[in-house]
């Protein structure tokens, strides 16, 4: 299982890519990627291995202002 900590949610993956490029230099979306499940684009900026990391990750991550409605979604 993986703990993707998801920072924005879009209707194509083109959108979700220049949200991903316009957020470059962040130091949130370093490791930034896109998942596609259950015909929602998802734009991730860390995944991890234990659910524990992924929610100390977003307690961090949820004081930017930008995402303070990030949220984890668990994968395969």
């Amino acid at each position: 299982m993986k703990y993707y900590v998801i920072i924005g949610s879009f209707d194509t993956k083109g959108r979700a890519q220049r949200y991903i490029d316009q957020q470059k230099g962040s130091e949130t979306v370093t490791d930034a990627g896109i998942i596609v499940r259950d015909g929602h684009v998802r734009v991730y900026s860390q995944i991890f291995a234990s659910k524990k990391d992924a929610q100390l990750y977003l307690t961090k991550i949820r004081r930017n202002p930008n995402h303070k409605q990030a949220w984890v979604y668990t994968g395969p």
